[in-house]
């Protein structure tokens, strides 16, 4: 978890806009909107990339933002949640039988997918996790993007799940 005691830039892209919200010390310093033309990011893709890069470079020069930690919304629209409910299981099970179960119940091929776990309380005698899967190619267009305007990810949430 990030503490929040530094800045931190929260950087938001969906298909329409481009969002920026600095907080320091738990205060909100600036909110930042810039609407996108259409075409430049479509279904969380984004397709144009180094003019999305070029419009949030102008974007925090403009405002006069110095990002230091940046944390990246992801929209959660094209990815897959799942908990999943087994038997309790030993901790070196666990991975592979998440692998296994995930491959099993997720409408996609896993290698489309980044793949994501967390084990969550479960029932007495159960082992549950919570699955995320998001596509390689929404998470691959929006980490190039960011890293063609100069920015450092330090972290990224799923918009529906922050």
């Amino acid at each position: 978890m990030i503490m929040l005691t530094r800045s931190i830039t929260a950087l938001y892209i969906d298909d329409t806009s481009v969002r920026i919200l600095v907080s320091s010390r738990k205060q909100v310093s600036k909110c930042i909107y810039l609407e996108l033309e259409p075409g430049l990011v479509r279904g969380s893709v984004v397709i144009r990339e180094q003019e999305v890069a070029d419009k949030i470079k102008q974007l925090l020069k403009m405002e006069n933002v110095k990002p230091g930690k940046v944390v990246l919304g992801l929209s959660g629209l094209h990815c897959l949640t799942r908990p999943i409910l087994f038997p309790q299981l030993p901790k070196a099970m666990i991975a592979e039988a998440v692998m296994r179960e995930a491959k099993r119940v997720l409408p996609v091929p896993l290698e489309q997918l980044y793949l994501s776990w967390q084990v969550v309380p479960a029932p007495r005698g159960k082992t549950q996790v919570f699955v995320v899967g998001v596509p390689c190619r929404t998470l691959d267009s929006l980490m190039r993007t960011v890293r063609l305007a100069g920015l450092k990810p330090a972290a990224m949430g799923l918009k529906p799940l922050v």
